[in-house]
């Protein structure tokens, strides 16, 4: 460490705090309890994308300062995403999914963070934090 003495370690442990909670929100949950136990976050981080919107920003800034435009594409768009409109040319053997009971409802235990209907508008999936995925009726989801 240069010079900074306790501002610099305080600023590195927020530093710290912002990758695991990035980490959290993205869904990179062992990764991110991996980081805490090494730095020995106290107390626990809760997942949030502020360190995005803060490295979003200071790119914004650099860019004022030097007058040059960063290509920050691949470095700031978070994790892969799973697509929910991909198709594949595989048979399923399985039933259409409205052909299902449904024998229980359950709730998301995280935040929902994406939704998508089905064409027809008789399902919606919805996606959350927790890495669950829930396919409804809208009807019980409004």
């Amino acid at each position: 460490m240069t010079g900074g003495g306790y501002a610099e370690i305080k600023q590195r442990e927020l530093m710290y705090r912002l990758m695991i909670s990035q980490l959290f929100y993205d869904g990179h949950q062992q990764l991110a309890v991996t980081l805490s136990n090494l730095v020995k976050a106290h107390p626990a981080c809760p997942p949030s994308d502020r360190l995005f919107t803060v490295v979003k920003y200071g790119l914004d800034v650099e860019e004022e300062i030097t007058g040059t435009k960063q290509n920050t594409t691949e470095s700031t768009i978070p994790g892969t995403g799973i697509d929910l409109e991909f198709t594949t040319d595989v048979q399923t053997i399985s039933p259409e999914a409205a052909l299902y009971e449904t024998c229980y409802v359950t709730a998301h235990k995280g935040p929902c963070r994406a939704a998508a209907f089905h064409p027809s508008g008789k399902l919606i999936a919805t996606g959350s934090e927790d890495a669950s995925i829930k396919v409804k009726s809208p009807s019980y989801v409004m």
